[in-house]
C-alpha cells in the first residue's frame, strides 16, 4: 500500500465540543496493488484484501469509515 495524498500536519483540523470531545480529521488517499493470477481468465476472480487500522491508538479508540459514494471497478473483456 502506497499512500498517494496526505493532508500536511498544519492543514489537520480539531473539533472541540463542549463536553470536552476531541475529533480530529485526517484524510489520505490510499493506493494498493495485488499480485494478479490470470491463469484462469476470463473466469477468474481477483481479490485484494488490505487492512487499514490504527497505528498508534487501539480499535476502539478510532472510527475508520468508507466516505466514497462508490466503489471502483475495473471489468476486462
Amino acid at each position: 500500500v502506497s499512500i498517494k495524498y496526505s493532508v500536511e500536519e498544519d492543514n489537520r483540523h480539531l473539533v472541540v465540543k463542549s463536553n470536552g470531545t476531541v475529533k480530529q480529521s485526517i484524510i489520505g488517499v490510499f493506493s494498493t496493488q495485488c499480485k494478479q493470477e490470470v491463469h484462469e481468465f476470463p473466469f477468474d476472480v481477483q481479490l485484494c484484501p488490505i487492512n487499514i487500522g490504527p497505528w498508534f491508538h487501539r480499535v476502539n479508540e478510532v472510527n475508520i469509515r468508507d466516505v466514497s459514494i462508490g466503489s471502483k471497478k475495473a471489468m476486462f473483456a
